[in-house]
């Protein structure tokens, strides 16, 4: 629990969207002059229209427009109204076709307009590689975010740091540690051990009980810990790959300090980023309103996320740094980098001690001066960005498996067959006997789990409108255009619905991945469980992984790392627990929260150890490999603040 000092959200977000009197005279002159400066930096004629929209209303343009709430049903609603194009009609305007007419081609892009902004959301993944691959040195800027990034501190993370050298020094050092499944293989020791560890949690709940609950729909301290232990087992994954940090042992209700504080930042960044929550991303000019005008309660918001930023940023490092000077530190991406940077040879050694004779700054010549200040800014970032960009995802990825367990318990019967023939032996009364649990060796050999997880990803995309992308310059694309500066994003969850390509989208159907006989062996129905079989020989439908995870540039760098996981968790999920909805309870459904990145509406569910097998193979990694709390007390008591 967080127990630091500091405003609460609903003080943070009600003092941040208040606007006074005194306000209001300034808002219609600030609107009133952007609305003058965008009529007067028109292009005096343009060869194409704006991608087809609803109709603009003076000065505030598409603002009534904007998608809220499931922003991605409403994008995908905006393109079924608005995506056909006269290309006849406005040419050399401003405006944009905002009337249905079939008789024309179907737009791939949908335009709104929000005081001069051009925002754009790219319907088909076909756009989507065009624009941010083909033409990936145009659009692989980010957007200004003038409260989160500027504000706060986060612009230096990997997901909103502009487009320049740091960024792609940042890509460069990831990859090389993240980037290649043969990097990737390094670690799967250790998800194995932590995926282990997940279900030793979930067997140690069930002790007397018949079950746990997940979501907050059942009892109070079941739910707790079940979401603790999906967000410990992903955070101490992501921490021991990124600082070699090992995670204290949750028990007795103990939080481990970094994982707390790791956890508070990703809080504060979703609420920093969320749309429309702080007026001054809108109105830049008001970062510089003194903190006691009224309505500036954002000015002392942002000062308290920034010390959490500074801290998150920071204390793991010097973690780092201190395991490296004592000799005791682990490998992981930050210690790989400290030896990059610091590590001098004896050649190195004379030129810097040239340097020091003719006066000459050697910058990164001589052992452990080596690294300059922006190459441990790089290492300080890039490894931040792996735990804020890695924990909530696969932790969104894991619930949308466990829903999808819970809505469709023939794909669990199915996914526990393939599993029970390469991870179970001989048989009895109650079936057969699990003898050990998956692990990234049977991968091979598993390929309807395998499906289900790219059907998680599809049905459930992490980010369903990606990440913003902005264009450095004014392109042309299939007879409209994109002017310099627009807001363009990917509908990631309308790719993975897209009309010919995926057959009933809102079913939850892993043979849609598998092609031939697999494919269609047991064919879709009304059913809402999904029993049936119907016709064979269907072709694989298309691979999530073309789009789920971005494009070009802004790929995510720690994909590999995301479907790795995903697939040790489910395949250990799928061999350990027997999973299903409580009798007597709600009917689950299939929602999302609204959010950057998404997970599903609270459900409940009860999971129990499938045997006593299952039971003493868990509990064995607690004698395989314990625990210890030897780095939660370091970073406990770490100085870490520069003097």
């Amino acid at each position: 629990m967080d127990t630091s000092t500091g405003p609460t959200t609903a003080s943070m977000l009600s003092s941040s969207l208040i606007i006074t009197d005194a306000f209001l005279g300034l808002l219609t002159f600030v609107l009133l002059s952007r609305l003058i400066s965008h009529l007067s930096s028109r292009p005096q004629q343009s060869r194409f229209p704006l991608p087809p929209g609803p109709p603009q209303k003076f000065i505030i343009g598409n603002l009534l427009d904007v998608p809220t709430g499931r922003s991605w049903l409403g994008w995908s609603k905006l393109a079924d109204l608005y995506s056909s194009i006269n290309h006849n009609n406005n040419e050399g305007s401003d405006k944009h076709h905002s009337t249905v007419n079939k008789s024309k081609g179907k737009s791939k892009l949908i335009h709104l307009n929000i005081f001069g902004t051009h925002i754009i959301s790219v319907n088909e993944p076909s756009a989507a590689r065009e624009l941010f691959e083909k033409r990936s040195a145009v659009f692989s800027d980010r957007p200004r975010v003038v409260f989160g990034g500027e504000m706060c501190g986060w612009e230096n993370t990997l997901a909103l740091q502009r487009y320049g050298e740091r960024f792609r020094r940042f890509r460069r050092e990831i990859h090389q540690i993240l980037g290649t499944p043969a990097a990737i293989a390094r670690f799967h020791p250790l998800i194995e051990i932590e995926a282990q560890r997940f279900l030793l949690r979930c067997v140690k709940d069930c002790s007397g009980k018949s079950s746990f609950g997940f979501g907050n729909k059942g009892k109070s301290t079941t739910t707790k810990k079940v979401l603790e232990h999906v967000h410990a087992a992903t955070g101490a994954i992501i921490l021991r790959i990124a600082y070699g940090y090992r995670m204290q042992n949750p028990s007795e209700g103990r939080r481990d300090p970094l994982v707390e504080l790791t956890e508070r930042g990703i809080r504060q960044i979703s609420m920093a980023a969320q749309p429309g929550a702080f007026l001054v991303d809108v109105l830049p000019f008001l970062r510089y309103v003194p903190k006691w005008v009224p309505g500036a309660g954002f000015q002392h918001t942002a000062e308290y996320f920034k010390e959490t930023v500074t801290e998150l940023v920071e204390k793991p490092f010097a973690f780092v740094r201190h395991q490296v000077a004592a000799g005791t530190a682990e490998p992981s991406y930050v210690s790989s980098l400290l030896e990059k940077y610091e590590e001098g040879d004896d050649e190195e050694d004379a030129e810097e001690k040239e340097d020091e004779k003719t006066g000459r700054k050697g910058g990164r010549r001589g052992g452990k001066k080596r690294m300059t200040e922006e190459e441990e800014e790089c290492v300080k970032w890039s490894a931040s960005s792996l735990y804020t960009g890695g924990a909530d995802t696969t932790v969104s990825a894991i619930q949308s498996f466990l829903l999808a367990m819970v809505l469709y318990p023939r794909v669990l019967r199915r996914a526990r067959e393939e599993v029970d023939s390469i991870c179970c032996e001989g048989s009895s009364k109650t079936g057969p006997t699990l003898t050990r649990l998956p692990t990234f060796g049977d991968r091979e050999r598993m390929p309807y789990v395998n499906a289900i997880v790219r059907e998680v990803l599809r049905w459930a995309p992490i980010a369903p409108m990606g990440l913003p992308h902005v264009n450095s310059e004014e392109v042309e694309f299939e007879g409209t255009r994109i002017p310099k500066g627009s807001i363009v994003m990917p509908n990631i969850w309308r790719f993975g619905r897209e009309e010919g390509v995926y057959e009933e989208p809102e079913r939850f159907w892993p043979e849609r991945f598998l092609g031939g006989e697999e494919a269609g062996s047991e064919r879709r129905s009304a059913s809402p469980v999904g029993e049936g079989e119907g016709a064979t020989g269907k072709k694989p439908e298309r691979d999530v992984k073309d789009y789920v995870f971005g494009f070009g540039r802004r790929v995510c760098p720690g994909k590999e790392l995301a479907d790795s996981s995903l697939f040790l968790f489910a395949s250990m999920c799928i061999a350990a627990l027997d999973i299903q909805s409580p009798k007597g309870s709600a009917e689950v459904k299939k929602q999302w929260v609204e959010g950057t990145i998404t997970k599903p509406e609270p459900f409940e569910i009860e999971v129990r150890p499938r045997s006593e097998a299952v039971d003493r193979l868990v509990r064995a990694v607690e004698v395989e490999h314990p625990w210890t709390d030897e780095d939660a007390e370091c970073i406990a008591h770490l100085q870490w603040k520069r003097k």
